[in-house]
C-alpha cells in the first residue's frame, strides 16, 4: 500500500499508542512511490508541520497549516488524484473527513467533507486507492461488524458510488494495502487473537472473495505491512513493541512458513511509520520516539547501525503525531 494508506492506518494507532504505549490500533504501511517527507499534526490546535527535506536545521523549507481541531484523527492522502498528498482529519464526532484540497490552512483553502451519517460510532478511517484510479477514497471500517465502506465517488451524496464489503470481525485491525500487486488496495485485517493477517484479493465479503490467510507473530504485536523489497507488492509485516523487532513476510503466501525478514529498529514506547524517506523506491523501517521527538529511519532495513540511518528531530510538545507522507509530490 501506499504510505499514505499507511498513515490512515497508523493514525488511529498513534492515537492509541500516545495514549496509552502500543496495544493495537489502526497501522499500516504504504509502499511510497516518491519520497516522504517526515511531519507531524497538533492535536492541540490541529496544526501541520511538514519538513519538506527531511532535516530539522533552521534553515529547512518546511510546509505548516492548520486542518483539524482537537479530538480529530489525521488522514493524510492523495485524495484527488494529483500526486501530492493533502492535510486531512477524520473527525469521529460527526462520521466525517475534512479534506484540504490546496494544503492550505482550513480557512484558506478549497475543502472537501465527506460524511459516513448512516454508519455506527465504531468506525476506522481506512482511506486507500481500491478501485486503482490513482486517488484515494475515503473510507470507513466499521468494527462492530467488520464491514467495509468506500465512497468511490469521494463523496457520500445520494447516489455515489459505492463499494461495501464484509472482511473482518470485532478486535481486528484493519491495514488495506495492495497485497498482490494488482494496483488497487485490497480490504485486510491482522487479528491479534490469532497472529494473523486476512486480506480478501477481489475487495469482495469475505467468503465470496480469493483469500491470502498468513500467520506470524505475537498478539501484542503492531502490524506494518509495506514494500520492504521493492517488488511494487506490500509485504505482511509486524513491528513487536517490547523489542523494536521488525519481522517481514517476504513471499504473500497463505500459510506459516515463508522466507522472513528480520532487524531491530526502535525501541518500547515508540510508533512503528514505516515509508519510503530516501525515494529509493523501498520502504524503510522507521519510528518515531514521543519522547525526544524524533524520528529514527534505517535506510538499509537492518537492525540499527548496521546501515545508513537517518535521525531528525521533528517536534515541539506532548501529543504530537507523526504524519509523515509526499506533500510535494517530489
Amino acid at each position: 500500500m501506499k504510505m499514505r494508506h499507511f498513515l490512515q492506518v497508523t493514525a488511529c494507532l498513534v492515537v492509541v499508542i500516545v495514549a496509552a504505549v502500543p496495544g493495537g490500533s489502526q497501522v499500516g504501511a504504504l509502499t511510497a512511490q516518491h519520497q516522504i517527507e517526515m511531519a507531524i499534526w497538533r492535536p492541540g490546535d490541529g496544526s501541520w508541520n511538514v519538513l519538506l527535506n527531511n532535516n530539522s536545521e533552521p534553515d529547512q523549507p518546511g510546509l505548516h497549516a492548520q486542518v483539524g481541531q482537537e479530538g480529530d484523527i489525521p488522514v493524510p492522502g492523495d485524495y484527488d488524484g494529483d500526486g501530492e498528498d493533502e492535510f486531512a482529519v477524520w473527525r469521529p464526532d460527526d462520521n466525517a473527513f475534512y479534506i484540504s484540497l490546496e494544503n492550505l490552512s482550513w480557512d484558506g483553502a478549497p475543502v472537501r467533507v465527506v460524511d459516513f451519517p448512516k454508519y455506527g460510532g465504531d468506525l476506522t478511517p481506512v482511506s486507500a486507492d481500491y478501485d486503482g484510479d490513482g486517488a484515494d477514497e475515503p473510507a470507513v471500517w466499521d468494527a462492530t461488524d467488520g464491514s467495509w465502506h468506500v465512497a468511490l465517488d469521494g463523496d457520500t451524496e445520494p447516489g455515489m458510488t459505492a463499494l461495501s464489503a464484509q472482511v473482518g470481525q470485532k478486535g481486528d485491525v484493519p491495514v488495506p494495502g495492495d497485497y498482490d500487486g494488482d494496483g488497487m488496495d485490497e480490504f485486510a485485517v491482522w487479528r491479534p487473537a490469532e497472529t494473523g493477517f486476512y486480506v480478501a484479493l477481489d475487495n469482495t465479503d469475505w467468503e465470496d472473495s480469493a483469500v491470502l490467510s498468513a500467520w506470524i507473530g505475537e498478539a501484542t504485536d503492531i502490524p506494518v505491512p509495506g514494500d520492504y523489497d521493492g517488488d511494487g507488492i506490500d509485504e505482511l509485516a509486524v513491528w513487536r513493541p517490547k523489542t523494536g523487532r521488525w519481522f517481514v513476510l517476504l513471499e504473500n503466501q497463505s500459510g506459516d512458513d515463508w522466507p522472513v525478514l528480520f532487524a531491530q529498529v526502535g525501541q518500547l514506547g515508540d510508533i512503528p511509520i514505516p515509508g519510503d524517506y530516501d525515494g529509493d523506491g523501498y520502504d524503510d523501517m522507521a519510528v518515531w520516539r514521543p519522547a525526544d521527538q524524533t524520528f529514527y529511519v534505517s535506510l538499509g532495513n537492518t537492525d540499527w547501525g548496521l546501515s545508513p540511518t537517518m535521525i531528525v528531530e521533528w517536534g515541539w510538545g506532548d501529543g504530537d503525531i507523526p504524519v509523515p507522507g509526499n506533500y510535494d509530490a517530489d
